[in-house]
């Protein structure tokens, strides 16, 4: 899952300790209260938070889906499985006791992420 978190989910790991150097990230552009939504691409930047040698602006690390899954195991000893329906073609993941449906692997492992950063971490 080589997709970035959005934003709402880089602030939420940023909060929880999330300290593993991205390619990618948020940052801020010429207003200094205001936190843009936005990408660059065009330059691979080897930082953690806020790194202001590299990078002299404040920023927010964007990870794929795949680096808070392995962070999430390696530090919280939290693993997530997401599962195919194949019958269904639905994704699914279990929450808290629950099943959830998705359309998208993408969106279960987002859910799922988010579920436990909000509710275990």
């Amino acid at each position: 899952m080589n997709k970035e978190v959005s934003f709402e989910l880089a602030k939420l790991l940023k909060e929880k300790g999330f300290d593993r150097p991205c390619c990618e990230f948020y940052y801020m552009e010429n207003n200094p209260n205001k936190l843009q939504e936005s990408f660059n691409k065009n330059k691979k930047w080897d930082f953690n938070f806020e790194n202001e040698y590299q990078f002299p602006c404040k920023s927010i690390s964007a990870p794929t889906i795949a680096e808070v899954l392995m962070w999430l195991y390696e530090k919280h000893g939290i693993w997530i499985e997401v599962y195919y329906d194949n019958g269904k073609k639905e994704f699914y993941t279990v929450l808290n006791g629950e099943e959830y449906k998705y359309n998208l692997p993408t969106e279960a492992y987002k859910a799922a992420i988010d579920y436990c950063l909000t509710n275990l971490i």
